[in-house]
């Protein structure tokens, strides 16, 4: 594709959560993960609905592009923003054939859990390991070729699942899309050393967030933190392996917009304690011009080329399918 100032997020946000992708002006990314359904979704048949009708709105925009194959990025037109699809929290009751209608309607990216527990393990919130229902999933994402995303597990169940692959020998692709370490700073919400480590075994990829309240404690740098964070994934897992995994809207809001959707959110989801959230949640810059949310960066960081999309790019051109 030849094109140096390729951008990537590994996990981003066209409109505010729950709304489906419309852009109000084309932002300045050339691909984004995307989630489909609300994570707080568990039954099958309502995700399965919520996914169509956000894959119809993404439809609607002419300049976007669902990356579906290896082909599909390699040749993802410069002027297009390409659409990784993926859901947050798996449905309840799956199995192989249920997991096939998914991928068969362009879904490419499954977790195991949100933030709670479920059949198949644990969120960050609650402690537990990976279920027998959860090996089972892990076998049917493997089989059906998508990308288990280890993002919002808690470490035992990130732990267990990376070990039953070892163990079973399975060749599943794994990320975590938006996490950070632990070792930079302790939260529930960010990878021991030990996941991380178990990613870099299976060739993987992790993005880094802009969340503040993952990054550090109220009123640290979170560009530094950001540096610090990113660092530290590179010792564990090999430089070509980290990337953006922003969790960031890219649109321009302002800050009153901004808080007012944190408001809401909390309405959504209640205040968790394990979580530690505070406004403002996303650095000011990137909630003020989330549009241009790489431009900002590399103004705070410095150009990156590998940091700010290769590397997720490098990734996904080993762990998409060949052909559909």
């Amino acid at each position: 594709m030849g094109n140096e100032r390729f951008r990537a997020d590994s996990l981003g946000f066209a409109q505010e959560q729950g709304q489906h992708p419309v852009f109000t002006r084309r932002p300045g990314v050339s691909l984004i993960h995307l989630t489909t359904a609300r994570p707080f979704v568990s039954d099958f048949d309502q995700t399965l609905d919520e996914h169509k009708k956000f894959l119809s709105t993404a439809k609607l925009n002419p300049n976007l592009r669902i990356v579906l194959t290896r082909e599909d990025l390699a040749t993802l037109p410069a002027d297009a923003i390409g659409l990784l699809l993926g859901i947050q929290h798996a449905p309840a009751n799956m199995n192989l054939e249920r997991m096939l209608r998914l991928k068969d309607l362009g879904l490419r990216v499954v977790s195991i859990a949100y933030s709670g527990s479920n059949e198949y393990g644990h969120g960050y919130a609650e402690d537990g390991g990976l279920t027998r229902r959860g090996e089972d999933l892990l076998i049917d994402i493997t089989q059906c070729g998508m990308i288990l995303d280890l993002s919002h597990a808690n470490n035992q169940t990130a732990s267990e699942a990376l070990n039953f692959i070892k163990n079973e020998e399975l060749c599943t692709q794994v990320m975590a899309s938006h996490s950070g370490c632990n070792s930079v700073y302790r939260h529930r919400r960010n990878l021991s050393d030990y996941v991380l480590k178990g990613i870099a075994d299976m060739s993987g990829y992790v993005g880094i967030p802009l969340i503040t309240f993952l990054l550090g404690e109220e009123g640290s740098d979170p560009y530094r933190q950001l540096v610090s964070h990113a660092r530290h994934a590179r010792l564990m897992i090999g430089v070509g392996n980290v990337g953006i995994g922003s969790d960031c809207m890219h649109q321009d809001r302002t800050m009153l917009e901004a808080e007012e959707h944190y408001k809401k959110m909390l309405r959504m989801f209640p205040f968790d304690p394990k979580l530690r959230m505070r406004f403002p949640d996303r650095p000011e810059g990137i909630i003020e011009r989330g549009s241009v949310l790489f431009d900002v960066l590399e103004e705070k960081l410095g150009r990156n080329d590998e940091f700010f999309g290769k590397n997720f790019r490098n990734f996904l051109l080993r762990a998409l399918p060949e052909a559909q």
